[in-house]
């Protein structure tokens, strides 16, 4: 058939960028005609208001939405996403995984004198160790859509300049934190793409 035709897992769904990229996204779809299911993970889908409003004006026969609980820290939570699209897609596999949850923390270390060791681990959790092992449990999947159209399949983990490790503007120091936990998803990133190409 005409237009898009794919299978999308987003986290942080709910709101800020992972609910504009569904919402972008569910556009697109609508204008060419195509079709889509959009597999939207939050933490707390009962309180994901603006997702539940966007769902309830753009839900059709070609537009399908599943709302999953997912705090990507729980071992729980990522193995019961893994589950159900694994059951779901069993034909199609999933075309797009977006690790957009994350957390910026609300103390950021000055310096290394200031780091404390639990928001170290925290933020790493968060925005490096849960996403990376969601896209280990969905990696079967990301390959049976890969050989079905492989230029239509993708792993996107969004990032910082904060992570970058050149960038003149962000040699600076501080947030040790948070700017090596988005490193590290750099480096994933990185090390994904020259294992699967």
């Amino acid at each position: 058939s005409s237009g898009i035709n794919a299978e999308y897992g987003v986290t942080g769904a709910n709101r800020g960028l992972g609910f504009e990229f569904v919402k972008q996204c569910v556009t697109a779809t609508q204008e060419s005609g195509g079709r889509a299911h959009y597999f939207c993970c939050c933490r707390n889908p009962d309180t994901a208001d603006q997702l539940h409003q966007l769902i309830k004006s753009t839900s059709s026969d070609k537009i399908r939405f599943s709302v999953l609980k997912l705090d990507v820290t729980s071992a729980e939570d990522r193995a019961a996403v893994v589950s159900y699209c694994t059951e779901t897609l069993q034909q199609t596999g999933l075309n797009l995984l977006v690790n957009n949850a994350g957390i910026m923390p609300h103390y950021c270390s000055e310096g290394l004198e200031t780091l404390q060791g639990s928001e170290l681990h925290r933020t790493f959790q968060n925005n490096f160790t849960g996403p990376t092992l969601l896209t280990q449990g969905l990696l079967p999947l990301i390959r049976r859509a890969a050989t079905i159209n492989p230029r239509k399949t993708k792993i996107l983990s969004i990032s910082s300049k904060s992570g970058s490790v050149g960038h003149p503007r962000f040699m600076i120091g501080g947030a040790y934190d948070y700017r090596c936990s988005k490193v590290a998803i750099n480096r994933t990133a990185r090390n994904l793409a020259a294992q699967l190409g």
